[in-house]
């Protein structure tokens, strides 16, 4: 029997995906749109919902509702368009629901080998440790009226193998508000290089439309200077697929 995802504990009844109040403030026509590899989900309607039976009540209810709490204040006012400050206490509460969200969309969406491991999940549960080699980014979209997970796996190069440096990474949207989450696996071999992340040439100018909350050790400002989806800014596509195997240069 599938355990949940953050504890020991066995899931006895489907939880909501996307919180009740973010649907609520997308209007009476809300969509939800979500991927993880080759299986898509598209749920339209008054009010739709996204429900998986992959976290237990006490998570659900417990810290993840108090990481929830903490962060509806900012998500909200990026959701509404407007302009906020950010200190760094706030992009790393960010950050880690960022990660959380990203863990819990991993889950939902495909039946595939999960790529945060039991250990990562549990220290973010326990101590909002963001997993190693983890790195988010905020920024401005134009034009979505509904909640949105574009998640992918990223390898270094073909063929796989033991070596092969593996990341996996969440775009998610709501409104205004777009966060993005990547999370790369170095094998032992690679431990003590830098990790030196290079998106694709698809766009030349992505730090005028994505910030980098985590790491990061300073306050920012929301949103970045561009939209995606601006006349002039990249598309939800390309913001997505900016990391490929040809560019990644992570080592």
């Amino acid at each position: 029997m599938r355990k949940c995802l953050f504890c020991d504990a066995i899931p006895k009844t489907l939880e909501h995906i996307w919180p009740t109040w973010i649907l609520q403030r997308i209007g009476p026509q809300s969509a939800i749109r979500g991927s993880s590899g080759p299986r898509s989900v598209l749920l339209r309607g008054p009010k739709p919902q996204l429900k998986a039976r992959c976290v237990c009540k006490a998570c659900n209810e417990g810290w993840m509702s108090d990481l929830e709490s903490t962060n509806k204040p900012l998500i909200a006012a990026m959701m509404r368009d407007l302009s906020i400050p950010l200190k760094s206490s706030q992009q790393s509460t960010l950050a880690c629901w960022g990660v959380k969200t990203s863990m819990v969309m991993e889950c939902t969406l495909g039946h595939r080998q999960q790529f945060y491991t039991k250990s990562e999940r549990e220290v973010l549960r326990t101590r909002r440790t963001i997993p190693a080699n983890t790195f988010v980014w905020l920024g401005r979209s134009l034009g979505l009226d509904s909640v949105a997970h574009w998640g992918s796996d990223v390898w270094e190069e073909q063929p796989l193998g033991p070596d092969i440096l593996h990341s996996y990474v969440n775009t998610i949207g709501v409104c205004s508000f777009l966060i993005q989450v990547m999370t790369v696996h170095v094998p032992a071999v690679y431990r003590r290089r830098p990790i030196n992340i290079k998106p694709r040439p698809t766009f030349q100018r992505w730090s005028t439309v994505l910030t980098r909350i985590w790491p990061s050790n300073k306050a920012v400002e929301w949103p970045p200077a561009l939209a995606i989806r601006a006349a002039n800014g990249p598309s939800f596509e390309d913001v997505h697929t900016r990391w490929g195997p040809e560019a990644d240069e992570l080592r």
